[in-house]
């Protein structure tokens, strides 16, 4: 409309802009490009022009992609953010990779060679230099990819903090069952130990009072033996009606009659220890085998 030019652009998080020219103007910008062009910003409705040494141009992918703008004849800081120099590509790559904290421009020689600067403090280059300026949308996606870094170096930290705590768990646990095998076996050592004694002690004892029956059945076979002595003489003088062989013959039968009660309670007492020996043997191969 009346030759004029209305120029509109947004990026990133910034505002929208506006740029109103009259397009012989604009021609004259394009016109004098690398012999002192004019850069035009819009301030509040108006325009403003400034001598500077290029144009400002924008490297332009997607709405949301990373660019960067382009100053010829520029230099960004004097100081070097890094050693080294880079191709543009790799300079853009490395300068998002390293963030705002150490790079914020990039400035190329003529040859092409780049380094990183750790501010966009901007300043005529009078040899031919070109900086580049990221805007906010590059360290946006770098600030992303920050947070998306840290959340995997915490989840990685949180796993690895998880995994030695069960690994202490686990050794713990090892440990647990390592000491309760050993007084388990312990334990059994000692049953077996405390059985073995208590069996010979038993048998032991048993065998005593085994030995001490027999010896009462021995002396009372003897007695019977002594008994039937008797019981024959006395017989012997019953045969010749004798009133004292009689007497003496009925003595005997009674004696030999009680001694062999004795010997008969005497052989029940020592198959009675016979059978308590073998129950007690048995109780004790079951205690060590069951451990109890």
């Amino acid at each position: 409309r009346g030759r004029q030019v209305v120029i509109t652009y947004a990026a990133g998080d910034r505002d929208p802009r506006a740029l109103v020219m009259p397009l012989g103007h604009l021609d004259s910008l394009f016109a004098h490009r690398g012999s002192g062009d004019v850069s035009v910003e819009h301030w509040h409705g108006g325009l403003s022009a400034a001598p500077m040494p290029s144009i400002a141009t924008t490297i332009t992918t997607t709405a949301k992609a990373c660019t960067w703008m382009e100053k010829a004849n520029i230099i960004a800081s004097y100081h070097v953010a890094t050693d080294g120099s880079y191709s543009l590509a790799k300079a853009q790559s490395k300068c998002l990779e390293l963030g705002t904290r150490i790079c914020n421009a990039i400035t190329c020689s003529s040859s092409g060679q780049c380094t990183l600067r750790p501010e966009a403090r901007l300043e005529p280059s009078s040899s031919g230099e070109t900086s580049y300026i990221p805007t906010d949308v590059c360290f946006m996606q770098e600030a992303e990819n920050e947070q998306e870094r840290a959340a995997a170096k915490e989840k990685a930290e949180r796993n690895a903090e998880e995994q030695a705590e069960k690994d202490k768990d686990e050794e713990k646990n090892n440990y647990t069952k390592h000491q309760s095998d050993a007084l388990h076996r312990e334990s059994e050592e000692i049953f077996a130990r405390v059985a073995a004694e208590e069996q010979a002690a038993s048998e032991h004892d048993h065998q005593v009072e085994l030995n001490k029956a027999r010896a009462r059945v021995g002396a009372i076979e003897k007695q019977l033996a002594a008994d039937d002595v008797a019981r024959k003489t006395a017989e012997a003088q019953a045969k010749e009606d004798d009133d004292n062989g009689k007497a003496a013959l009925r003595r005997s039968v009674e004696d030999i009659s009680k001694h062999l009660g004795e010997l008969d309670d005497e052989l029940k007492a020592m198959k009675e220890i016979e059978e308590r020996m073998a129950a007690e043997k048995v109780r004790l191969v079951a205690i060590q085998e069951n451990g109890h």
